[in-house]
């Protein structure tokens, strides 16, 4: 019987092209993965808190809330099934993101 390999969890490396999307004056305030399976796939489901800063910090929220649901993610061994904006605010030159994302594995 042949054994699958053991996949990496992805959150990490999900934070960290997150943050290189959002680009400069991003960082991520809060995170959480949990394991997710369905009758056909395994995986996990993200969640993640981002605040974007500056003076252009509302234009690069509303460009990554755009390009999220269609963003393609280089996770080996996983992917990105689905990404979205669950809660946006605005306030005092900051935006702040709350995402959710679902990740399956890729055999």
């Amino acid at each position: 019987m042949m054994m699958s390999p053991v996949k990496r969890d992805p959150h990490a490396r999900l934070l960290r092209l997150l943050l290189a999307m959002a680009g400069e004056g991003a960082e991520i305030l809060s995170s959480s993965s949990r394991s997710w399976s369905s009758a056909t796939f395994s995986g996990a489901r993200h969640k993640a808190v981002l605040k974007i800063s500056g003076g252009d910090a509302h234009v690069r929220a509303g460009q990554l809330a755009a390009k999220l649901p269609e963003a393609e993610f280089q996770l080996p061994g996983h992917i990105v099934a689905d990404a979205v904006v669950e809660a946006w605010t605005w306030e005092s030159g900051k935006a702040t993101m709350e995402l959710a994302l679902l990740t399956v594995e890729d055999w």
